[in-house]
């Protein structure tokens, strides 16, 4: 066996992590596009430009290591350097550099060919580090449950997490608490909100804009920092007020939309607290529900320096930060003090991995790398099942659909919306997800109180041409930025093709713009405005009304303020939404709410395509999970059996 070794050059494009469904052959292949590589796997010797690979693709990890486009081309020498995972036996590969790229590839096409490989997966050598992690002593003690994500990176783990919803479920709620959190112990309904750090609320029957929490008593943060009045004002602080100490531009981005209607935060005592709202806002609570509270005490410590505070971030949740490996694997532990006793995690210690590529997801599952995956691709359902693995589906409130630029043409026309609508053929994407979609007639699920009765847009190809003609936009161009992979997104790449091919087989011109998925946020949190985007591919979560309709579709919720992304404006939604945010009472609340939605959908305000059944697969070593309606999960209750 040789001795570790892993290759280097002076160029970069920076390191990727890549698993090769046809090692061999791209070993042997003069034009294959990865010079460098380590492999680590079963392979008995050390392989070269003519190497044997018969082993099977899931039975060996392929890291790749920083190279130049110079490299590709013929230039540049592999010369060893120091391993990067000690005690790893790998096996060195330095493959012949491609003299030219295939077709004339332009240089800008063959920089974006090396980078969609290297995200294609950004952690597999995560996994190797993994094996030998699981393989030490301490490891064999410990219950470790291995969670693959779709994330392409680890998600922000400070208290605003990044990544979509994806790094609210699992580096949000596992470390933090927020005033209000997510039920999430049941399937059969959608998820609403339950008692946090808080343990009631209410309006101030004298001034309803003043809301009174009660805090929760004998909490204390993970370094030991008390929970209270005082820490929860200073939490409001660091993302309302500049003049905070504490105060941290990262998280406004983040969760500054949270608390978009807060005034101020008054303390009434050590255990009670006033928020004073800009406006009355009935629906409020659902906000607090989504703002994590993080220890005063451990930013304090770290001189208010948030990189710092990243190496020993505190919060209240069930779970505590142990260690990171950048770009590879979030490792935390169970917080066996935290204060509800029936949440105490069931595992000793839960490991996060990025994988955004479900085929990498599949094969670490089947190998007995990870134990629970998020997000298998429909193709590959099938062997899991047949390999013992558990698939659970369930709806929640979800929308995989098109947010529509409204303010400018070709979708500032009612018709145009209404036209994209009517391309398409929403049970051809359910088949093509092999049942793991329900076709979207808006953006809510129908087990929520405000779904309605809509009017629908049933696949009706010839009425779209018709709408399009009369709106005089035929050929109607249009540029949608999709992601390549992120929480929510499905299976991004052949959905966003077969979009494309229904709304071209209309009239409509479809430039599809990739990005990775953090990117696509970034567009979507900055507003339409300042893109050249007429539409993006932006799953959303409707979990509630404030997310999933006021937020969405009312005038002054346009970004920076929060989530209307495209600018869409109508006066009725405007009002109905004004109303129903001074209305306390629920079922009068519900009803302008239901009114709103079906509003929204008469103005074919967004492209509605399919809502996701949230397919996750378990290793049969798992019990006690039970995946609620919800884009979060409660991952305390999971049993990692030997």
């Amino acid at each position: 066996m040789l001795e570790p070794v892993a290759w280097e050059d002076t160029g970069s494009l920076g390191p990727g992590l890549f698993e090769n469904k046809n090692f061999e052959r791209a070993i042997k292949s003069q034009s294959a596009a990865f010079p460098r590589a380590a492999v680590a796997g079963p392979l008995p010797n050390r392989l070269s430009g003519s190497a044997r690979a018969s082993a099977q693709p899931t039975e060996f990890l392929v890291r790749m290591f920083p190279f130049s486009k110079k490299d590709l081309r013929g230039g540049g020498a592999c010369r060893p350097t120091p391993a990067l995972q000690s005690g790893l036996h790998w096996h060195a590969v330095c493959g012949a550099p491609p003299r030219q790229w295939p077709m004339g590839m332009s240089d800008r096409e063959s920089e974006h060919m090396i980078s969609a490989r290297f995200t294609k997966s950004v952690t597999l050598a995560a996994l190797t580090a993994l094996a030998l992690h699981v393989g030490s002593g301490r490891a064999s003690a410990e219950s470790v449950l291995r969670v693959a994500m779709t994330a392409a990176d680890i998600p922000d783990y400070t208290g605003a997490p990044d990544q979509g919803y994806e790094g609210y479920r699992f580096a949000g709620y596992t470390i933090y608490d927020a005033l209000a959190l997510w039920d999430l112990s049941s399937s059969d309904k959608a998820a609403g909100i339950t008692p946090g750090l808080a343990t009631s609320w209410t309006v101030d029957p004298q001034n309803n804009k003043r809301w009174i929490y009660k805090l929760r008593q004998g909490v204390t943060f993970h370094d030991g920092c008390a929970w209270n009045a005082d820490s929860a004002i200073w939490n409001f602080a660091r993302v309302m007020d500049p003049k905070s100490s504490g105060y941290n531009p990262r998280h406004v981005g983040q969760m500054g939309t949270y608390v978009v209607n807060v005034a101020s935060v008054d303390k009434i005592d050590d255990y009670t607290i006033a928020i004073n709202t800009k406006m009355p806002s009935s629906l409020f609570p659902y906000e607090m529900a989504m703002y994590y509270m993080i220890s005063n005490c451990a930013v304090q410590k770290a001189g208010n320096d948030y990189n710092l505070y990243a190496q020993h971030p505190s919060g209240t949740g069930p779970y505590k930060f142990d260690k990171v490996v950048p770009h590879e694997r979030l490792e935390l532990v169970k917080n066996d003090r935290y204060w509800n006793p029936q949440r105490i995690p069931k595992q000793d210690r839960l490991v996060l991995l990025p994988m955004p590529e479900a085929s990498t997801r599949a094969a670490a599952l089947l190998s007995g790398q990870v134990d629970f995956v998020e997000a298998p691709s429909p193709d590959t359902i099938p062997r899991l099942k047949a390999a013992g693995m558990n698939i659970v589906m369930v709806p929640y409130p979800h929308n995989w659909d098109y947010l529509l630029r409204a303010d400018v043409p070709p979708f500032n026309d009612i018709r145009v919306r209404q036209a994209a609508n009517y391309a398409m053929n929403r049970q051809d994407m359910v088949d093509m997800l092999q049942g793991v979609a329900v076709a979207a007639d808006e953006t809510l699920i129908k087990t929520q109180p405000w779904y309605g009765k809509p009017v629908a847009y049933d696949y009706d190809p010839e009425k779209a041409k018709a709408l399009l003609t009369e709106a005089k936009c035929m050929p109607c161009t249009i540029k949608v930025g999709i992601s390549t992979s992120g929480s929510g997104q499905m299976q991004p790449l052949p959905m966003n093709e077969l979009v494309k091919e229904q709304l071209e087989a209309v009239g409509f011109k479809v430039n599809l713009e990739p990005m990775d998925w953090n990117a696509l946020i970034g567009v979507f949190l900055a507003g339409s405005k300042k893109s050249d985007y007429n539409a993006i591919n932006f799953s959303m979560a409707p979990i509630d009304p404030v997310q999933g309709i006021l937020k969405k579709w009312m005038t002054d919720y346009a970004p920076p303020a929060c989530c209307n992304w495209g600018a869409f404006t109508d006066p009725k939604i405007d009002k109905l939404g004004a109303e129903a945010l001074g209305e306390f009472d629920e079922g009068k609340r519900n009803a302008l709410l239901t009114k709103m939605n079906e509003q929204a959908v008469a103005d074919a305000s967004e492209l509605y395509i399919v809502h996701d059944l949230n397919p996750r697969a378990l290793s049969p070593k798992l019990s006690g999970f039970v995946q609620a309606q919800s884009w979060f999960q409660d991952l305390t209750p999971i049993v990692v059996h030997p």
